[in-house]
Order: C-alpha cells, then sequence, then structure tokens
C-alpha cells in the first residue's frame, strides 16, 4: 500500500496552535516552541521565543515585550533599567518590595530631572562589584520619599489656596448681588470660579 505524504509538522502546528503572549496571540507562525513561560510549560510564535529568550520580558511576570513596543502597550506602566534597558512592570516591582517604583515612574515622565532605575539583576550585579551604579539608585531612591511628601503637601496647600479663594469669592459675589452690584469676579484679574474649580488637584 502506497503511503500518504505527511503535512509538514509546522502546517500541523499554524492550524492548531495559539501564541500563549496574550499581548501578541498569533495563529500563524514560522515555527512554534514551546517554552517555560509564566510558571509553566506554554507554547510560543518564534518572535515571541525569541525576546524571551533575550529577556525581552518582566522578570517578574515574564511579560513579553518587543522592539516597538511603547509604554503602557499592555495597559501597565514600565520602567526602563538606567544601565541594560531592560523593562520592568512598576506595578510588579511594588508587589516584589520596591514600595515607590509607581512614584519612581510618575517622577519619571513628570520630573525635569533625570531619573536612575536599575532593573532586579542589575541590582545584584552592581551591589556585588561595588559599582557606583548602585550607590547612585540607593541614593536617588531615598530621596523620593523625601520629594513624595512635598509633592503631598504642595497639592494640599494648593487645593487650601484654591477652597479659600473659591469662599471668599462666593461671599462677596453674595454680598455684591444683594445690594444690586457687579459681581467682583468681573474686576478681578482671576480664572472664573468655574474655571478654578476644574483645575483643583485631586
Amino acid at each position: 500500500m502506497e503511503q500518504q505524504p505527511q503535512q509538514p509538522l509546522a502546517l500541523a502546528a499554524t492550524s492548531e496552535k495559539r501564541c500563549s503572549n496574550e499581548c501578541c496571540g498569533r495563529t500563524s507562525s514560522l515555527r512554534w516552541i514551546k517554552c517555560k513561560y509564566k510558571n509553566k510549560q506554554q507554547w510560543l510564535c518564534h518572535l515571541c521565543a525569541s525576546y524571551l529568550h533575550l529577556d525581552h520580558c518582566c522578570p517578574f511576570c515574564d511579560q513579553i515585550y518587543k522592539q516597538g513596543d511603547v509604554d503602557m502597550f499592555d495597559g501597565k506602566a514600565w520602567l526602563e533599567c538606567s544601565t541594560c534597558l531592560r523593562w520592568v512592570h512598576s506595578e510588579c516591582e511594588e508587589k516584589n518590595g520596591l514600595k515607590n517604583a509607581n512614584l519612581l515612574y510618575r517622577l519619571g515622565k513628570t520630573s525635569k530631572k533625570p531619573t536612575w532605575y536599575l532593573c532586579p539583576d542589575c541590582c545584584v550585579k552592581y551591589k556585588e562589584s561595588g559599582d557606583f551604579s548602585y550607590d547612585l539608585f540607593v541614593y536617588q531612591y531615598s530621596q523620593l520619599e523625601k520629594e513624595k511628601l512635598e509633592l503631598d503637601d504642595g497639592k494640599s496647600k494648593l487645593n487650601s489656596l484654591i477652597s479659600d479663594y473659591l469662599l471668599l469669592s462666593d461671599v462677596q459675589v453674595s454680598k455684591k448681588r444683594k445690594a444690586g452690584g457687579p459681581d467682583i469676579l468681573d474686576k478681578i484679574q482671576h480664572p472664573s470660579s468655574k474655571a478654578l474649580r476644574s483645575s483643583l488637584v485631586v
């Protein structure tokens, strides 16, 4: 009996598998590779498997990122290591002990001062070697709590000033209206109460 030619494994796999990286989800790939991904053996497309092999993933949750991906591509904030350029979820860092990781991320986005961040592997590497990179990260991180208190204090003072101004304006406007005179807000060079309320820091 003449044997039927076998279908190539790659083609058979293409029709049956889906990449386990949720941000990819490919159903076709030149090659499917079984890898330890997110603490269990899973099928990845050849592209995601390559990035995983190169450590282009969060070291805590294994979420893969690819060349060209941007911050928040998976709905989460990413920190970039200042030395090896690896990306790490700020949320994962907080869960694993770096309690001000989200603050570090926000400062990196809003502060004019450069922020210095080391991923877990670089922290170990540079701490053991006594490299200045580790000392710089530790120093900057120690300043975060101070900056956070100053930021919170600044917001609190601004809220208080705006609230006092609104209260004073409302009282003065009410008195003028009762007296039949023009609104005091028409005479002063300040934004309207509505604009001030919309600018209230939350």
